[in-house]
């Protein structure tokens, strides 16, 4: 990832950096600054130093500006990383550890068994018994005794045995 152009004396120069990859793996980069606060030059200093190179290195990636009255000076992004992704690098990386300091047998194959959890199994199962919701909102207290009703039981068996089964697995892991 080299840039070659030139520094700020005129001097040609390549210059190798993070910021060639940056489109890579961020969508956009937004910089948030009020334009009258001695707390937001910073960043506008940055964003305008930055601007043209950042540009010039990923010109398809979004670098906006959003300047407001009283604004907090900030630098924000998306990220695409899921539970997934984190549970894969703690495994890869050894970072299942148990209290002692000793690598955790028991946190890694639940994370594994948490990896091959059929999601889509769940989601088409959750809505088996017709016009009821598992994960509807304040369920456990408007009817905390639904589990016991032998038709729910019945139609959610597969989807409760799935859920409950990643629930515990993530206890687990956690």
């Amino acid at each position: 990832d080299a840039f070659i152009g030139n520094d700020s004396r005129g001097n040609s120069c390549v210059t190798m950096s993070w910021k060639a990859s940056l489109s890579r793996h961020l969508p956009v980069i937004r910089f948030f600054a009020c334009p009258e606060s001695p707390s937001s030059r910073g960043v506008l200093n940055w964003y305008q130093k930055n601007y043209h190179e950042l540009k010039a290195l990923n010109p398809t990636m979004q670098l906006l500006m959003r300047g407001s009255e009283n604004c907090f000076p900030a630098v924000t992004t998306e990220l695409d990383f899921t539970t997934d992704d984190l549970l894969k690098f703690m495994i890869q990386t050894g970072k299942f550890q148990d209290e002692n300091g000793t690598k955790s047998e028991a946190r890694i194959e639940a994370a594994k068994a948490y990896l091959q959890t059929d999601w889509s199994l769940i989601r088409r199962e959750r809505w088996s018994s017709p016009g009821f919701d598992p994960e509807r909102p304040f369920l456990d207290e408007e009817q905390p005794e639904w589990r016991s009703d032998s038709k729910i039981a019945a139609d959610l068996a597969l989807y409760l045995s799935l859920k409950d089964a990643a629930d515990e697995q993530m206890s687990v892991i956690k």
